[in-house]
């Protein structure tokens, strides 16, 4: 059974350390390696948050359930990663991206799919399938 509770804690915490570190490329990465060398800096640690939070969600999700368990919280956290993200790109940020009319959505001005276009080098993707895979990956180690 899937502990949702939990789980929701955990994007949470992990949303906040995104937060928080967003803040601290911007004001340190960015200037000396530039965005891009700031968005993989952003990519990679929240990479290394989704794991060490799905060690934690794996240790405490052991026994004859825990697939299901791990599965579930890898949907969540890649559905909640994404709508966060769509909607703090179209409502609250709004920031305006040069890209097709196709890719415009939610606000006409705001291309918010932009991070999602892995052939221009974004990572976004990148981490969802990370966010997925991570306590599948944890929920194996822990109950072998």
């Amino acid at each position: 059974m899937v502990n949702f509770g939990l789980a929701f804690v955990l994007w949470l915490i992990a949303f906040a350390i995104g937060a928080g570190n967003n803040s601290i490329a911007d004001l340190f990465i960015a200037p000396g390696y530039g965005e891009y060398g700031s968005h993989v800096y952003k990519i990679t640690v929240l990479i290394v948050v989704f794991f060490v939070l799905a060690w934690i969600y794996a240790r405490q999700n052991r026994g004859a359930t825990w697939g299901s368990s791990v599965l579930g919280t890898g949907f969540l956290w890649v559905g909640l990663s994404a709508i966060a993200d769509l909607i703090l790109k179209a409502y609250v940020w709004n920031i305006p991206r040069q890209c097709p009319e196709t890719y415009k959505t939610l606000v006409s001005s705001t291309c918010v799919l932009a991070d999602y276009y892995i052939w221009e080098g974004r990572l976004w993707i990148l981490l969802l399938v990370c966010a997925f895979l991570a306590p599948l990956v944890m929920g194996i180690r822990a109950n072998r």
